[in-house]
């Protein structure tokens, strides 16, 4: 059913967590960091990405992921669209005020940036 929900808790094999790039947003994934060169080359297994969002957030990929031991998640094929995206985000203050402070100075440096472009 719906309600069962699978967690896969990081193994330790790799410290691939996260990564978020203009290309993408990626969860997981890799081949195992620690198995020498020479093993990593022979390995028959094909490591991805456990979750991964293109740029326009519509579609992503799900493979075998040795960050969390996960298989692809998608059950038709390692290709998904992404039909609702809900995205949180931590941030280290107290109040409000703190976070929209943090907000707007993310904002002045962002139109600054790209008016120097």
């Amino acid at each position: 059913p719906e309600t069962d929900v699978e967690v896969y808790m990081w193994k330790g094999k790799n410290r691939n967590i996260q990564l978020a790039s203009t290309k993408r947003l990626v969860i997981g994934g890799g081949d195992q960091e620690r198995r020498p060169s020479t093993e990593r080359k022979r390995a028959k297994e094909r490591w991805g990405f456990g979750i991964a969002l293109e740029a326009d957030l519509f579609s992503g990929t799900s493979e075998k992921c040795s960050t969390y031991g996960s298989p692809g998640l998608s059950q038709l094929s390692n290709v998904f669209e992404v039909a609702n995206l809900e995205i949180w985000t931590l941030t280290p203050m107290v109040n409000i005020e703190q976070a929209e402070q943090l907000e707007e100075g993310r904002q002045l440096i962002e139109r600054m940036s790209s008016d120097i472009k």
